[in-house]
């Protein structure tokens, strides 16, 4: 018996979901129309004079004013939140066509530094010059490490036949 109530859950859950997803592209044709329609306004600051625009947009500034200050508020999160998806898209667009290009013009007799972007030249420099650094750092403090090592035993070794020198010659 719980199976059954279960699975008619499930069937007003779908209806819901389905509901949703429809209202949702409901919204986004409407949102789509609504950006064309500010671009052909925003374009050059000058109207097209088709009827049709200028009736739409009055039909928008009535439903507007019916619509409270808390949802102009979203909607104006929610341009801008679409602007910067649309900024982001198109720069990954530009990524993406910049990456293919540089796969496309790889040539083999080029050096792999020429084959590498501006930033990633610049990022192998970086890190070149710091690995640099620190080895001779490093090689110099071994060095020393060393010669004092070999200074020590020198001396002990001095010492040994010194002391060994003094008991063999007596």
């Amino acid at each position: 018996g719980g199976r059954a109530g279960s699975g008619a859950g499930d069937e007003d859950e779908d209806d819901e979901y389905a509901e949703l997803q429809a209202r949702m592209k409901k919204q986004q044709a409407a949102r789509k129309a609504k950006a064309a329609e500010a671009k052909k306004h925003s374009g050059n600051g000058f109207s097209t004079g088709s009827s049709k625009s200028k009736v739409a947009s009055t039909e928008d500034a009535d439903t507007d004013d019916e619509e409270d200050a808390g949802t102009m508020k979203k909607r104006s999160k929610k341009d801008e939140l679409a602007e910067k998806r649309g900024e982001y898209e198109k720069l990954r667009a530009e990524l993406k066509t910049s990456k293919a290009a540089a796969s496309h013009t790889q040539k083999p007799d080029l050096p792999p530094d020429e084959l590498l972007t501006p930033l990633q030249q610049q990022r192998l420099k970086f890190v070149n010059r710091n690995k640099d650094k620190t080895l001779g750092k490093r090689q110099d403090s071994t060095l020393e490490r060393l010669n004092a090592f070999n200074a020590s035993l020198l001396a002990k070794k001095k010492e040994a036949l010194a002391e060994g020198g003094g008991d063999g010659g007596g």
